[in-house]
């Protein structure tokens, strides 16, 4: 496994960006990272979809044996996270 692995999601995440956001968990896959951690204080707007991206990259990686964080999730990305439990599944930071 290689080191920790940051990753600033910025904008938006939902079905539009499904096509690029795979692009990142095909990387990860190949990076074989001990943990990864999606920062999303730049993250402004987030759907189900977007929900669901996160998960498939938490699959991703923990099938590898590493870890996922989610940092600074705020306002309405925030309040979905909480919506959906992902606190259960996923480290959630503040920093």
């Amino acid at each position: 496994m290689s080191e920790d692995v940051i990753i600033p999601l910025a904008g938006r995440l939902t079905f539009s960006e499904n096509a690029g956001f795979r692009e990142i968990v095909i990387g990860l896959e190949k990076h074989g990272a001990a943990k990864v951690v999606f920062d999303l204080a730049a993250l402004d707007l987030m759907d189900s979809t977007g929900l669901g991206m996160l998960l498939v990259a938490r699959e991703t990686v923990t099938e590898q044996g590493g870890h996922v964080a989610l940092r600074n999730a705020t306002g309405q990305v925030g309040r979905m996270l909480d919506l959906a439990r992902f606190g259960d599944f996923f480290t959630m930071e503040q920093v």
